[in-house]
């Protein structure tokens, strides 16, 4: 496990490959609109050294920043429809049991 010293940002490598890949997908959708880096911090209301970081997959761009820019791309549903099924299935059996929802009652002696 990497340690993180205080005033800097630790990614593993697994979430500096994702962030990278996330970057790419908001530089060419920002690209692929004919948008600057400028264009799209307009639009996403922040600042376009965020973009440029962001577009770096620099560490420390905050979630907020991440979450304007895909909006302002049309993105943001990618994030909203992402699931965890191992968690959904954990919390649905973790969840408490109604008597008698689940099955009819045999009256038949």
């Amino acid at each position: 496990m990497q340690m993180k010293s205080k005033g800097t940002t630790t990614v593993t490598p697994r979430g500096q490959r994702a962030t990278k890949h996330l970057a790419g997908l908001v530089q060419r959708a920002r690209l692929a609109r004919s948008m600057t880096q400028a264009d799209l911090a307009e639009r996403a209301r922040v600042s376009p050294g965020s973009i440029h970081r962001l577009e770096r997959a620099e560490p420390g761009v905050a979630l907020w920043v991440w979450l304007n820019a895909m909006e302002a791309l049309g993105q943001l549903a990618l994030l909203e429809e992402l699931r965890d099924p191992l968690t959904e299935a954990l919390m649905a059996e973790a969840a408490p049991k109604r008597a008698g929802s689940a099955r009819a009652l045999d009256l038949d002696f």
